[in-house]
């Protein structure tokens, strides 16, 4: 009987992890690169680069090829060497052009230079979005795979208590085949027995419930065949909530996103106002003509445009609105971000701050129960106590396994969730 005592000490420990192939940081890494989450942030990411680079192609020199045909006696939409007396008059007559044209701007007056950093600033800002979802995803693992290590934990208590009443029972039947203890004392003995069984096949169950939720929380389609495995991520934090609120005020990422959302908003405007300046284009043209009844003629062109815009309808005032407005709305956005991280911040340190007690606490239960239930089984097998004080000091004692267990798991979901509020690298490499 007194064999039981350390294997459940060992069981409760909240440190004593079993070495599994599949551990936190390889479902971590595994979600990083394959979670679906993760993957479609990172095609929105690089559908927003696709955009940068087409907000930059009117910049860009430009060759095109173009040509028509045409034939008839009619007016003259295309031109022909026949000059026309009697249009009604005129034989049939084709033409055929082709031509190629080369355009570039060679000076916008700035206006490429704000188009491009409204590009870098909107990259940046979809780069930081992907890492804001690289975290929302590992916060989902961790606090999954916490609630799969209680699990697991509290299923391996309910067998060691299992595996005591077991030895009770037996120990209570020799007692009463030998005339020292009432036949109620087996029944009873039975009883506690058969609901550990019972609270075991739960236990079982549970654990086995929640993996189905930590496998999906890692992007993956079935679960890996060996299992869980250990939390071997170090529980490192701040040294204090300042410190805390004030790393999260220079790396969240959603932070961040919305700062160069600002910054693209600005470079708009900007590029929006310089719209109204001229464009300096070199042109070269190049044709090559045609005739059905006449000598074809060819020619090349080449000079520089300078184009002046002088009405738009009130486009351009417009757009420019609409960019001051979106940039008082990113000042607002900013600010109220800031007022929910240190919130958020606050409420982490909080939770996070009372683990050392929790842990603390729930240690000196175990201690405690352990204590008084070797107590009640010296007293049972000497014959100075009754089955019940017996089967109450075990209960305890797995309540206080419960208990150690319950405590490791508000560690992990603390800290997992104070990580995620003060944002930073994920210390992990997305390929």
């Amino acid at each position: 009987m007194k064999a039981i005592l350390p294997v459940i000490a060992t069981l409760v420990s909240a440190s004593a992890f079993a070495s599994e192939p599949v551990n936190l940081s390889q479902l971590s890494a595994t979600a990083l690169k394959e979670h679906p989450r993760v993957k479609a942030m990172v095609a929105e990411r690089d559908a927003i680069d696709a955009r940068r680079k087409m907000a930059l192609v009117p910049f860009q020199p430009r060759l095109s090829l173009n040509g028509y045909g045409a034939t008839g006696n009619g007016s003259m939409i295309f031109p022909s060497s026949v000059e026309p007396l009697n249009y009604s008059l005129l034989p049939s007559d084709s033409v055929a052009v082709a031509n190629a044209t080369f355009m570039w701007r060679v000076l916008s007056f700035g206006r490429e230079a704000a188009v491009a950093e409204a590009g870098k600033a909107d990259l940046r800002s979809a780069d930081f979005l992907v890492r804001s979802e690289e975290q929302e995803v590992l916060l989902g693992l961790r606090m999954s795979f916490a609630d799969a290590v209680f699990q697991r934990d509290r299923s391996t208590a309910f067998e060691a208590a299992l595996a005591s009443a077991q030895e009770v029972e037996r120990v209570t039947q020799a007692r009463f085949e030998a005339g020292k203890v009432p036949e109620a004392f087996t029944l009873r003995a039975k009883a506690d027995t058969a609901r550990a069984e019972k609270e075991v096949a739960m236990a079982r169950a549970d654990a086995r419930a929640v993996l189905a939720t930590l496998w999906e929380s890692a992007g993956l389609e079935q679960a890996p065949d060996n299992g869980l495995g250990a939390w071997d991520v170090a529980l490192d934090a701040p040294s204090t909530q300042v410190e805390a609120v004030r790393q999260a005020l220079a790396q969240r990422p959603e932070y961040l996103a919305l700062v160069e959302d600002r910054k693209a908003a600005i470079a708009r405007t900007n590029a929006i106002a310089r719209s109204r300046l001229p464009d300096l284009n070199f042109m070269a043209m190049d044709d090559q003509m045609a005739h059905g009844r006449a000598r074809g003629e060819n020619g090349f062109k080449a000079g520089l445009v300078l184009s002046f815009p002088i009405g738009d309808g009130g486009e351009r005032s417009a757009a420019g609105q609409e960019a001051r407005a979106m940039t008082k709305k990113l000042d607002a956005d900013t600010k109220a971000m800031r007022n929910r991280i240190t919130a958020e911040v606050g409420v982490a340190w909080a939770q996070w701050s009372a683990t050392a007690d929790v842990r603390k606490a729930a240690g000196a239960e175990l201690a405690a129960s352990a204590a008084a239930y070797e107590v009640a089984l010296l007293r049972y097998q000497d014959g100075k106590s009754i089955l019940a004080e017996l089967t109450d000091a075990r209960s305890q004692l797995t309540m206080a396994q419960l208990s150690v267990a319950e405590a490791a798991a508000y560690e992990r979901k603390s800290w997992s969730k104070l990580a995620r509020s003060v944002g930073g690298p994920t210390g992990l490499d997305r390929n």
